[in-house]
């Protein structure tokens, strides 16, 4: 018995219809464009197909761009003091699911900070920095489908920035007005899948 390989790649479609924006994943076989389809792609279901649809006022938290699609939240702020800030935004691209929070006049991140979040029942969720941006005012972290059922489905209340380097935490209350935008901002994502 002869064994054949099969080429799997995805076709990008994005629908606009009333309210509701459809992204749609197809996939087919030995097409002669194929290329490499990132490991957590692959299927071996040639009629495989995924639609990601925002709706269920997700439009409101998440929006839509780029060809392949990203999602991308709205910018929360997470602290805001008279003369700093400090504000979150989600991101999820072809490599996975990621935060970046950014300083306003605040601190400066080094690569071995940290971001822990706090709900109201104490429980933490920690973050590392995976990566910080030239100036040292962004910060970004990865967010897995258990942070993300977790940020959503917690009230969040209060956030530390650790910085391990000067050994100097910093504790803060999330802005009344955002508890709710990220609460309901991650709970889009995790309906959106992982």
């Amino acid at each position: 018995m002869k064994m054949f390989k099969t080429h799997l790649f995805f076709h990008w479609a994005a629908v606009k219809t009333v309210g509701v924006i459809t992204l749609l994943a197809f996939t087919t076989e030995n097409s002669a464009n194929a290329q490499e389809t990132p490991q957590r792609f692959q299927t071996t279901d040639p009629t495989a197909f995924q639609a990601l649809t925002i709706s269920d006022g997700c439009e409101a938290y998440v929006v839509m761009m780029g060809d392949p699609a990203i999602l991308e939240s709205k910018d929360i702020l997470l602290v805001k003091r008279p003369k700093y800030q400090y504000w979150l935004q989600i991101e999820r691209n072809t490599k996975g699911t990621i935060g970046k929070l950014r300083s306003v006049n605040g601190e400066i991140f080094q690569p071995s900070d940290e971001l822990m979040l706090f709900n109201t029942s104490r429980e933490k969720m920690h973050f590392k920095y995976q990566e910080i941006s030239e100036d040292g005012r962004t910060a970004y972290f990865n967010l897995d489908g258990k942070s993300i059922q977790q940020m959503a489905a917690a009230k969040l209340e209060s956030a530390i920035f650790k910085s391990v380097v000067n050994n100097k935490i910093l504790k803060f209350e999330i802005e009344l007005a955002s508890k709710d935008l990220l609460n309901n901002t991650m709970e889009c994502f995790s309906k959106m899948g992982k």
